[in-house]
């Protein structure tokens, strides 16, 4: 069976089990139609510049140390939820605009949501500022309100 996986790179690789778009740990050559890349040989994938230390724990991403922070790489980090910075973000507040997971917003309609922070303080945002009230009219739709 054989697969396509993609990734930063263009160049196309394949072997017995994948052709892969992205920056392989394989590729196909030799008797058993695999050839192991050493280490040194693999790029970062985010600058492709320097060799990669590691892999992202989160995305699986190929990353060098300037990119590989404790384990987790540069754009996952850029991707994290500003509230409370342990899982990826799935949206932005629609008041404030911090990205936020779903553990840390409420969801007023498919793909509209607003951080647990904003939440809380929502009578007194609409107050000091009249133009969210249109806010209200999400939050009448919602059964739990």
């Amino acid at each position: 069976m054989i697969t396509i996986s993609s990734g930063p790179r263009r160049s196309t690789y394949i072997t017995n089990q994948r052709v892969s778009l992205g920056h392989p740990s394989t590729v196909g050559c030799n008797n058993s139609n695999k050839l192991l890349l050493s280490r040194d040989s693999i790029l970062c994938e985010i600058c492709e510049a320097e060799v990669a230390i590691g892999r992202c724990s989160i995305c699986g991403r190929w990353a060098c140390s300037k990119h590989l922070i404790n384990g987790v790489c540069a754009i996952c980090r850029e991707l994290m939820c500003r509230l409370c910075g342990k899982n990826l973000a799935v949206d932005s507040c629609l008041i404030c605009g911090a990205l936020v997971c779903r553990s840390c917003s409420v969801e007023l309609q498919p793909g509209i949501r607003i951080c647990t922070k904003c939440y809380s303080r929502l009578d007194e945002l609409i107050s000091k500022e009249p133009r969210l009230k249109y806010v209200l009219r999400y939050l009448k739709k919602r059964k739990d309100i």
